[in-house]
């Protein structure tokens, strides 16, 4: 959301022609090098500055939470997924992956995402049940 005022006040003040070339001046490491040279003021340089900042953060966490969905969908954990050593083969929890969000997430998990549903706390079921008791937490 921030990141959208700081683009509309960039292309308001500082380039509003960004075509073809003109975005470059909302990058960084750009903004700095012209700050140095004085083209720049140090507002608009800052701006520029954290306009990237936020830009590559939105974008990480995204990759972030994708990733972390996969492995949640999947019956994984990260530290499972890539390390492939795994002494004890663990089932996934439900059948589906509406079923693993559920047990995760609870019953109403897209709207828990939003607002915790505090109110509506998970299931222990027989399968999550059998999941948590096999395992033993010296041989993880």
């Amino acid at each position: 959301m921030g990141a959208f005022f700081i683009l509309s006040y960039l292309l308001k003040f500082v380039e509003p022609h960004v075509y073809p070339f003109g975005w470059l001046k909302l990058l960084a490491p750009v903004a700095v090098i012209r700050w140095l040279l004085a083209y720049e003021t140090f507002t608009n340089t800052a701006m520029c500055t954290i306009f990237s900042i936020s830009v590559v953060t939105a974008i990480v966490a995204f990759i972030f939470f994708g990733s972390q969905m996969f492995y949640t969908l999947n019956g994984y954990t990260m530290y499972d997924y890539h390390t492939l050593c795994r002494q004890f083969e663990l089932h996934g929890d439900g059948e589906t992956y509406s079923e693993r969000l559920h047990m995760i997430f609870g019953h109403y998990w897209l709207v828990n995402f939003v607002f915790p549903l505090l109110c509506c706390p998970n299931q222990l079921t027989a399968d999550v049940a059998r999941n948590l008791f096999s395992a033993y937490s010296k041989d993880m």
